[in-house]
């Protein structure tokens, strides 16, 4: 409970947001670092992103704080359903992995 953490990556940067309505913590992505986002991006289909079931639903009794994915390309806005942080559905899970980390190294 009163955890927050949103993540936003871009071609060029990515962000973190530890409470709602604050500044982000920014940082430049290097083009290497994109890439091993997209990469992992290869194997989703993002148009069944939203039916993928998650593995445990701890977040929904406060077991675990809820997470979610949402992809944007172009006008397309792909979002999956809630999932525990820290146990996304195997789908999705290199990705979120792959942002987290990144995201974990910008302070």
């Amino acid at each position: 409970r009163g955890t927050y953490l949103q993540v936003i990556a871009t071609k060029k940067t990515i962000s973190i947001y530890k409470e709602r309505g604050a500044e982000p913590v920014t940082k430049h992505l290097t083009k290497e670092e994109w890439e091993q986002i997209t990469n992992s991006l290869k194997s989703i289909s993002l148009k069944n992103i939203e039916s993928i079931e998650p593995p445990s639903k701890a977040h929904q009794y406060d077991g675990a704080p809820l997470a979610n994915l949402q992809i944007t390309t172009g006008d397309q806005v792909y979002k999956t359903r809630s999932f525990d942080h820290g146990n996304p559905p195997k789908e999705i899970a290199a990705l979120v992995k792959e942002i987290l980390s990144l995201a974990e190294n910008i302070e």
